[in-house]
């Protein structure tokens, strides 16, 4: 590996670099321990490019290099290659020899032990922050790609200053991961179930399909990523179901937010559970807030990406036009009559639910 092409300088590893953005107002209140974690989960990605390792950068990681200010800490590398565990070895190998990386681990008990063909390592660094080891997680899937479209992206942004030839990694594109994530929000089925410790990997799903859903511009790929993804999560899992229930399971899902406290019994549950994942998740954030409230208008956006594929709805969303008033999206259905009260809220909430009830009951 040559060092001139190294894209990410050595002082952003420093210690003074990270804290320098709490110069920065918006900054301030970053957890810079995440920070020195995002910033070598990216050196990473860059250094398996680097040693020429075919693969596809993909994960919640992998929207740090789309948004030039990631909205949230991502600290996990998830890649999709067609090479095999000894390529992998060798890669890391190689790594660990001319980097911050001192040495990987392969995690025996959960690699290669279930019907998905996966991999977990932790990378060791020595961190700048509190002089300890500490580990960035390595999660590959060797598997063939389901994305029906990538893009090549440079590693590169706010937190990065760099130097030299960029360095070059494959993405999906927004429309792909947002129908893959959207895969992982279905507890019931075929997403991150409910349990232990799962309340906050369930709301960063939520989170980051917030956002997503935004900047979506063909929803037909949207959905054929969707429909790729849960058939083999179907399969890999080996459910007697279709795409009709998981996405039936996402719109419930959604409900129970939009529900909140009116919730009985498991959902009630659930819900208090969903609860807790947002209180643990403002260390992750970089810059935005993520309330209940803003949690509703994710399920509600949620909701009405499921309806469109339910009715294979492709059409382009409107945004809402404050200027009519939200009294115009009340919503007539009996069974659904009570998320009007989402008028109350200071967002788009009911206007999305309102959407999402047309589509289904057409």
């Amino acid at each position: 590996m040559c060092k001139e092409y190294l894209m990410i300088k050595k002082k952003c590893f420093s210690k003074e670099w990270i804290y320098s953005f709490r110069d920065q107002k918006k900054f301030r209140k970053l957890d810079y321990v995440s920070l020195e974690k995002m910033i070598l989960a990216l050196s990473l990605v860059e250094q398996l490019e680097l040693q020429n390792l075919n693969f596809i950068f993909k994960g919640g990681t992998s929207l740090a290099l789309h948004f030039n200010e990631p909205k949230r800490f991502s600290i996990d590398v998830d890649i999709l290659t067609s090479e095999n565990k000894k390529s992998i070895d060798k890669t890391l190998e190689l790594i660990c020899a001319d980097s911050r990386f001192v040495k990987f681990k392969l995690d025996e008990r959960r690699s290669f032990n279930s019907p998905i063909p996966k991999a977990h390592y932790k990378l060791h660094f020595v961190s700048n922050i509190d002089g300890t080891e500490n580990y960035i997680l390595l999660d590959v899937l060797f598997e063939k790609n389901l994305y029906p479209t990538t893009q090549d992206v440079e590693v590169k942004n706010v937190f990065l200053e760099t130097e030299g030839k960029p360095t070059i990694v494959n993405v999906p594109t927004i429309d792909s991961i947002t129908g893959d994530k959207l895969t992982a929000f279905a507890p019931h089925t075929i997403g991150i179930k409910f349990g232990i410790d799962k309340d906050l990997e369930i709301i960063k799903q939520l989170f980051d399909l917030n956002y997503l859903f935004d900047n979506i511009k063909d929803f037909r790929t949207t959905f054929e990523a969707y429909r790729n993804f849960s058939k083999q999560e179907i399969s890999y899992r080996n459910l007697k179901c279709g795409i009709e229930e998981t996405l039936k399971d996402t719109l419930e899902t959604s409900l129970t937010i939009a529900k909140r406290n009116k919730n009985k019994g498991q959902q009630l549950d659930e819900f208090k559970s969903l609860q807790m994942g947002l209180i643990k998740l403002p260390s992750y954030l970089v810059t935005v807030s993520f309330t209940l409230d803003a949690a509703i208008e994710a399920a509600a956006k949620v909701a009405l990406l499921s309806a469109k594929f339910l009715k294979q709805n492709f059409t382009a969303i409107e945004k809402f036009d404050k200027s009519e008033g939200i009294q115009k999206y009340f919503i007539k259905q009996t069974d659904y009559n009570f998320l009007n009260k989402l008028a109350k809220l200071p967002n788009s909430s009911l206007y999305y639910w309102h959407q999402a009830i047309n589509i289904l009951n057409n």
